[in-house]
């Protein structure tokens, strides 16, 4: 495992390379991960988070252990 901490962050802030919370997993965002639909707005892995209203768990990591 490592050791991170956690911030809540709107969808607008998030970009290409950072990890967040999907899903109940960690996932590293890619550039082709985020997308804008002129109906939708945008979305990250297809998900609108209700419009932008729900905020993004962003995951910062500190360090990385090896096991």
């Amino acid at each position: 495992m490592y050791n991170y901490t956690e911030s809540i962050q709107h969808m607008g802030q998030i970009k290409a390379g950072d990890t967040i919370e999907f899903e109940g997993k960690h996932r590293t965002v890619c550039k082709k991960d985020i997308r804008y639909c002129s109906f939708m707005g945008v979305s990250i892995f297809g998900s609108t988070y209700i419009y932008g209203r729900q905020k993004v768990k962003r995951i910062n990591i500190i360090t990385g252990v090896a096991e």
